[in-house]
């Protein structure tokens, strides 16, 4: 855990701190008011330097969740990036996929800043059938 501290700066550090006093309270709205379909597009800036910034944000953020208290849950991962992106100008998007090759139903959700995922692998989408939403990007 440690390594992975060091690559961070210390405001980093700081937002990270925050997120770990946030994420229960944020689990628990979550949990019992679910989300409304406003919370899952941003508008703003979808250049390279903003996915680079999503995706140190998404790892700020994937780290912060797993280390707080509860279960970790990718819904909650995503809603919490989609924030901090809104908050800095960049245009994201919560994005849900299932397994079909599941006997029981497997959902995911990740963001997107333009078609790039910045909280997880490709690799990992891949195994998801993506459904279709809404998207904003800059231009809107």
């Amino acid at each position: 855990m440690l390594t992975k501290l060091r690559e961070f700066r210390l405001p980093e550090l700081a937002l990270m701190a925050r997120l770990a006093i946030v994420v229960p309270l944020r689990r628990r709205i979550l949990r019992r008011n679910g989300f409304q379909p406003n919370e899952l597009t941003t508008a703003g800036d979808t250049g390279t330097a903003a996915i680079d910034t999503a995706r140190r944000l998404g790892r700020i953020v994937n780290i912060a969740v797993s280390r707080a208290a509860g279960p970790e849950n990718c819904l909650l991962r995503s809603l919490m990036l989609l924030r901090l992106l809104d908050q800095r100008g960049i245009a994201g998007n919560v994005r849900f996929g299932a397994r079909p090759d599941q006997p029981f139903v497997t959902a995911h959700a990740w963001v997107e800043v333009g078609d790039e995922p910045v909280n997880d692998t490709r690799d990992n989408i891949a195994r998801f059938s993506r459904f279709a939403g809404p998207s904003r990007t800059s231009s809107e």
